[in-house]
């Protein structure tokens, strides 16, 4: 029988259990990246404390623990349940914190989910471009993302990752084992900057806001890279 202390130990147990797991897959793919793809990690103090918004650019299938990896703290996702259906992989998706949304009422669910997570004061990574591009371009910036920061009034820190397309990109089953792979992260995006617009055009600006600094950062990894060739 369970009594109420029991329940609590076991769930103690479970998270401590479950924290132990994800330090080891954030130390396991620092690892892998550090030695195989050199990964280098730049503006980490624009990294606010609690709740945010980590918004990196998307354009291979290592964008997120390429981020697991970068920023010391937990960070959480939000993925399709059809990714949870293979017993492995739905197991491996939870230690990385990773909450499931059904795709039959995604926008709304996904929107109440991610409120949920930052509420909590956690950090929460969307790629606002909605979809991973087929090469080291920027595809358009959805607006869901500016409607999660005005509803949950957290700051947005635009994260650039060069290098992830080659190593592994969307066309490709595998990975390439080897390569370069460079993480900046940008000044934050301030929800409470744009609280004098009308709701619509907040969200817009603040999309423009982090379009602009997604190609700032582009430009800034792009310089970076010419001074150390």
């Amino acid at each position: 029988m369970f009594t109420k202390t029991r329940v609590i130990q076991l769930f103690l147990k479970y998270r401590y259990e479950r924290a132990l797991t994800y330090s080891f897959f954030q130390f396991f793919f620092k690892t892998i990246f550090t030695i195989f793809y050199r990964l280098q990690v730049h503006g980490t103090l624009n990294i606010p404390k609690g709740a945010a918004i980590i918004a990196p650019n998307h354009s291979s299938y290592y964008d997120p623990p390429i981020i697991g990896a970068s920023i010391k703290e937990k960070v959480y996702y939000i993925a399709k349940t059809s990714l949870f259906r293979f017993s492995f992989f739905g197991w491996f998706l939870k230690q990385l914190n990773a909450s499931p949304i059904s795709e039959d009422a995604e926008s709304f669910q996904a929107l109440k989910v991610a409120i949920k997570i930052l509420k909590n004061g956690r950090k929460l990574v969307v790629f606002p471009e909605g979809e991973r591009s087929w090469d080291d371009s920027l595809l358009e910036i959805k607006p869901g993302f500016a409607l999660l920061a005005l509803k949950a009034q957290v700051p947005i820190v635009p994260v650039y990752i060069s290098g992830a397309a080659r190593a592994w990109p969307r066309k490709n089953l595998f990975p390439w084992p080897f390569g370069k792979i460079t993480v900046i992260f940008g000044t934050p995006i301030y929800p409470e900057d744009f609280h004098d617009l009308p709701a619509k055009q907040a969200r817009e600006e603040i999309t423009k806001k982090l379009r602009s600094s997604l190609e700032s950062l582009k430009q800034q990894q792009e310089q970076l890279s010419l001074s150390n060739s």
